[in-house]
């Protein structure tokens, strides 16, 4: 199954209890066996090739594991994972039906309900792929001033010429990062709009940017994090700014979604599994050796592990997280965190009121609950079964029920799940 211009070729079948580390450098394809040999989508009709976009980050890692491991295949699905070259080609595949659903920014959804940003179709939250993971940089020489704080930078900003602005660079707009930095700036008394410059910039060249002294800070996820401790310093987490928040999704059109709910219920099922394998430490070596191949984050294999291990043993410097004694993580893969969530949304509205890119009269709570699809998501994995992420791979099975989830499916997906 080599990897051919975003394709997979057929191949034997590899066991997905071993072996894991072989597979680099490749796609993999679910193609189902003999019928009746793995289960199929609940509504067969449904059952088609399902193409997947994905953007090159550590987020995209349960998306990665699900294939490799045959999640998919087990669920009865043919999914083909498609590199993106990054969030506008995202949106454009997505509607255009090049690609069923994609590996997406938190915001998407949000600016797609509200018609902007040239979305033809509305875009749903099918599920979180975690927590975090995003962390505020500033460049050596900022931090060589001082600087390892929200408060420090403040007082910095207060000691430099008039006319002097630090450049801050993010990636989306209307994404969790956007926002995390903006809320950053303004806790510690900087006006995000009159203080600094905020720029937006492609990731990958974050680190050059910085070495070069062409911006200042930047706010990002892995690999770009860890790729810029070369040239700065991380000084808060996106945990610190705000501890429950998601940074990536898995998106479809809310159009594909009501046409094939048993497709994309045994997708969410495949990438909740491959959510728990992710989660367990143990697992961060083989996980840290897929990511590294080319057809993936193509990145050496120790800097995917240093991603991976990104917050073990180390916290940014005086954070609010370690002041407060909060112990959030700096990514969460757990399955805890996947359920789409309207308190998520809703932070990211606000903010968005809060710094007028919305209207005060919009109305928050009902536009959130249409960027997730809850119910969906509780019907889909009602009795999912998961790997114990304490016994990677080969251990015990543990049974997520919805009671654990927070409630009960809705009648009205019953459908999708039964």
């Amino acid at each position: 199954m080599e990897f051919v211009r975003g394709r997979h070729s057929s191949a034997s079948r590899i066991n997905p209890r071993r072996d894991l580390s072989s597979r680099a450098g490749r796609f993999f394809v679910s193609n189902a066996s003999a019928p009746g040999e793995l289960a199929t989508p609940r509504n067969s009709a449904d059952h088609r090739t399902i193409r997947i976009g994905f953007i090159p980050l550590v987020d995209a890692a349960p998306l990665i594991v699900a294939s490799a491991l045959r999640y998919f295949e087990q669920e009865g699905l043919d999914v083909v994972l498609v590199r993106q070259a990054g969030w506008t080609a995202v949106r454009a595949e997505l509607a255009s039906g090049g690609i069923d659903a994609s590996h997406a920014f938190a915001g998407m959804p949000i600016i797609s309900q509200l018609g902007r940003d040239a979305f033809s179709d509305p875009i749903v939250t099918l599920m979180y792929l975690g927590q975090g993971g995003s962390a505020i940089t500033v460049s050596n020489a900022v931090a060589e001033c001082g600087v390892y704080s929200a408060p420090t930078l403040h007082a910095y900003l207060r000691q430099q010429r008039a006319g002097h602005r630090l450049v801050f660079a993010h990636t989306a707009t209307c994404s969790s990062r956007y926002y995390l930095l903006r809320e950053f700036l303004a806790t510690a008394g900087i006006h995000p709009d009159r203080d600094v410059t905020l720029c937006a910039l492609t990731p990958n060249l974050f680190p050059e940017h910085l070495a070069k002294g062409y911006i200042d800070g930047c706010i990002g996820s892995d690999p770009w994090n860890t790729l810029c401790g070369e040239h700065g310093k991380i000084i808060a987490w996106g945990t610190d700014i705000q501890a429950n928040h998601a940074e990536h999704l898995l998106a479809a059109s809310q159009r594909r979604l009501q046409a094939q709910p048993g497709t994309f219920a045994a997708l969410i099922r495949a990438v909740v599994r491959a959510c728990a394998w992710c989660s367990d430490p143990h697992n961060h070596s083989e996980l840290a050796a897929l990511l590294a191949a080319p057809a993936y984050l193509n990145r050496d294999r120790e800097i995917m592990m240093r991603c991976l291990e990104m917050g073990n043993g180390f916290a940014p410097a005086a954070s609010d997280a370690k002041a407060s004694g909060h112990a959030a993580k700096y990514r969460s893969f757990d399955p805890e965190w996947c359920e789409p969530n309207a308190e998520i949304v809703t932070w990211i509205l606000q903010q968005m009121t809060r710094w007028g890119q919305l209207s005060p009269a919009a109305d928050i709570g009902e536009l959130a609950a249409k960027c997730c699809e809850t119910e969906f998501y509780r019907t889909a994995i009602a009795g999912v079964e998961v790997p114990d992420p304490h016994e990677p791979i080969a251990g015990k099975i543990t049974t997520i029920r919805p009671a654990q989830l927070g409630g009960p499916p809705a009648a009205k997906y019953a459908a999708a799940g039964s």
